[in-house]
């Protein structure tokens, strides 16, 4: 659990802590990090949702764009195939620009894969997938039985992708207590969480 810290002087909260303690709903727009999530750091070292800081810089992928589509929607769809994307997506940096600590209930949705697998997050993350022959983010409540996510491999120098197919998803509400991460490229950055 985090303290939350504030100004001596005027005794207001720090913004990283402020929004744990408003009454109105807590809407968790942006990329979510559980305080047990970790990150890829642009070096390869892995830190914590609690101990990152902005100006952090994180690894990231560029995704082929020959399309000219717009990138900051986090619904993009490339347009593209997966034969273009893995022969031209690489790795890059993105800073992180902010930090909120977020609490509150969410909805929780639970992928199963078809190799037994499974995965949480928050029902409004995207992922990349590989819908209708296309590359494109997709939110995870919106997956479907037999949609491809395309997860990254950061543990090589070379960009791998691991395709893992979607079996079913259940969502639930939960609490959540962590972060939500602001970057200067919108969606991009890759995390690892606590067990995968």
């Amino acid at each position: 659990n985090e303290n939350p810290s504030y100004n001596p002087s005027t005794y207001e909260l720090d913004s990283v802590f402020r929004n744990c303690y408003l009454t109105s709903e807590l809407l968790m727009d942006g990329p979510k990090l559980l305080n047990t999530d970790y990150v890829i750091l642009s070096d390869g070292t892995e830190k914590s949702a609690t101990d990152l800081q902005v100006g952090d810089i994180l690894k990231t992928i560029d995704i082929p764009n020959p399309n000219n589509i717009d990138t900051t929607d986090p619904y993009s769809n490339y347009g593209i195939n997966i034969e273009t994307f893995l022969s031209g997506a690489t790795y890059t940096e993105n800073p992180v620009i902010s930090k909120i600590k977020k609490d509150g209930i969410i909805n929780l949705v639970t992928i199963m894969f078809t190799d037994g697998t499974n995965w949480k997050d928050t029902g409004n993350s995207t992922y990349l997938s590989y819908i209708n022959n296309e590359i494109q983010f997709k939110r995870i409540d919106e997956l479907e039985n037999g949609d491809l996510i395309l997860l990254v491999d950061s543990s090589n120098e070379q960009l791998e992708i691991i395709q893992k197919t979607v079996e079913s998803i259940s969502t639930q509400s939960e609490f959540f207590e962590g972060w939500e991460i602001g970057v200067e490229r919108e969606h991009l950055f890759l995390t690892k969480t606590e067990g995968s």
